[in-house]
């Protein structure tokens, strides 16, 4: 069948279109799990608790916002770096992948643990701050370097990306395990339940961790490969080619989708909450990160704000603001309960601040150190 210009020039924006959307709701995404990564982090119920304050309703509400928010942020970020490195990909793109996340990646793993070390050491040769803010002590030596940038010793959030870099370049044997729709639908079903510990309890520890995450990030990997159309909705927008060209589920079909994903968070989280198994932990948290996913997708019309978009330096830099400013307000404000909560749902607010406040100076006078520090992002 032969086909218009005009109907090809239709379709080829609609395409452009529906890209367009997709990196709007990625851009919203990572936003939300920045501020719930954030959250995790902002945990300040033992420091206050150690200094005083009793475990009141400001607490109970924050412990749920953790449990139930804020636990949601690592997988949804596993999920969606799956879903983007898998995203039509071929054996032929894996050298261009590996370049691009070492700039993206390794680069920056390097240079903040570096950062956290200089900085940790620093602190502690001044007594009245290393009181406050250092918890070990420290030697400048080549093995206390390369034991910093290797295991992200003063920087306890980089676990997240070091298991990041260490799937990225596990890529030939994930793709080979999920090219496949089927065998790789079993491959994740076959990890998740090892790791429910019935047959077998993997150790060690982190190679449990690693498969824990494995079944988040193959999840993503697999829908990449496999279900562009799922995730991305499948329009093919106004103009189509062919009789046989999905149209999208339509605002019905995404209605349903949302309430289905919004019921299947609900029962999975009730069992999350009872810690029976791993599990549903993992179930809760892709079911999670599919229902903030499929909601975004729906009331998302406009693009993110410049400032929300720095999400990876606020990822690198929120545990010592977040440290420093909770322990500063602690001294200031006093050991309330409620100075607690207002510290840690305001967390997001001042991360992100001093992150714009660090582009402002470092993008205009030092762009190459910003690049550096941000993956070029």
């Amino acid at each position: 069948m032969w086909i218009s210009r005009e109907i090809w020039q239709n379709q080829l924006r609609s395409n452009s279109m529906k890209e367009q959307k997709f990196w709007k709701n990625v851009e919203w995404f990572h936003f939300l799990f920045s501020i719930f990564v954030i959250w995790i982090h902002a945990d300040n119920i033992s420091s206050f608790t150690e200094a005083g304050a009793q475990v009141t309703g400001p607490f109970v509400l924050e412990g749920f916002i953790i449990k139930y928010l804020a636990n949601l942020g690592v997988a949804g970020f596993y999920l969606c770096s799956g879903y983007l490195f898998y995203r039509g990909f071929t054996m032929g793109k894996l050298s261009g992948k590996w370049k691009s996340r070492v700039k993206t990646l390794v680069l920056p793993y390097i240079v903040w643990n570096l950062i956290y070390y200089i900085l940790h050491y620093v602190v502690l040769q001044i007594p009245k701050l290393a009181g406050m803010f250092a918890d070990r002590p420290i030697s400048l030596s080549w093995r206390s370097v390369l034991d910093a940038v290797i295991w992200y010793r003063y920087n306890p959030v980089f676990w997240y990306l070091q298991f990041l870099i260490i799937f990225v370049f596990l890529c030939p044997v994930i793709y080979v395990l999920l090219r496949n729709r089927y065998v790789g639908a079993v491959v994740l079903a076959g990890v998740l339940l090892l790791q429910s510990g019935i047959f077998y309890r993997v150790q060690p520890q982190m190679l449990n961790s690693l498969l824990n995450w494995f079944v988040v990030y193959g999840t993503g990997a697999w829908l990449g490969l496999h279900g562009k159309r799922w995730v991305e909705n499948g329009s093919k927008g106004p103009g189509h080619i062919g009789e046989n060209t999905l149209k999208g589920p339509g605002p019905f079909g995404e209605n349903l989708a949302l309430t289905v994903s919004g019921i299947c968070m609900l029962l999975t989280g009730i069992l999350y909450g009872k810690g029976i198994n791993v599990v549903f932990s993992l179930l809760y948290f892709l079911v999670g990160a599919v229902f903030f996913w499929l909601l975004l997708n729906k009331i998302v019309k406009h693009e993110a704000k410049s400032w929300m978009k720095l999400t990876f330096f606020v990822y690198a830099s929120h545990q010592m603001v977040v440290s420093v400013v909770t322990k500063l307000g602690m001294r200031i404000l006093g050991a309330n309960a409620w100075i607690g909560l207002f510290l840690f749902i305001a967390a997001p607010i001042y991360s992100f601040f001093i992150a714009w406040i660090c582009k402002k100076i470092l993008s205009g006078r030092a762009k190459c150190i910003w690049n550096l520090l941000t993956g070029n992002r």
